[in-house]
């Protein structure tokens, strides 16, 4: 499994607004991550199996690895500017409040009525 360097760039400078120059990942021995290995897992079946999606399933996990990697086993000049990163889409946090306010009831997806963005 590889990580173009050029990717992790791209990540480093379009998600965390770093200077991928100034960005070294560390070599880190004898350590278990249960997040690389779960990726490494997952992209080995989808080579294996080759089913419908296999590509966009396999870029997907390829940008949670350099968000993991950036994040954990990085060195950099500058610190990741936490607060510029959106912990939840618009989407998400709506589906939560709606499932916060309607829990008590008989919630399904097809009573359900979706809020307007």
């Amino acid at each position: 499994m590889t990580l173009e360097p050029e990717y992790l760039d791209k990540v480093a400078r379009e998600t965390f607004d770093l200077d991928p120059t100034g960005v070294r990942l560390l070599t880190v021995e004898g350590q278990r991550d249960p997040l690389i290995t779960g990726i490494a897992g997952n992209l080995m079946r989808e080579a294996m199996n080759g089913d419908a999606g296999s590509r966009l399933f396999a870029e997907s996990l390829a940008g949670v690895l350099a968000v993991h990697l950036l994040r954990n086993y990085s060195e950099r000049p500058q610190p990741i500017a936490t607060e510029r990163i959106s912990s939840q889409p618009r989407a998400v946090t709506q589906a939560v409040d709606f499932i916060h306010d309607n829990y008590a009831g008989d919630l399904s997806l097809s009573t359900s009525q979706p809020r307007r963005i």
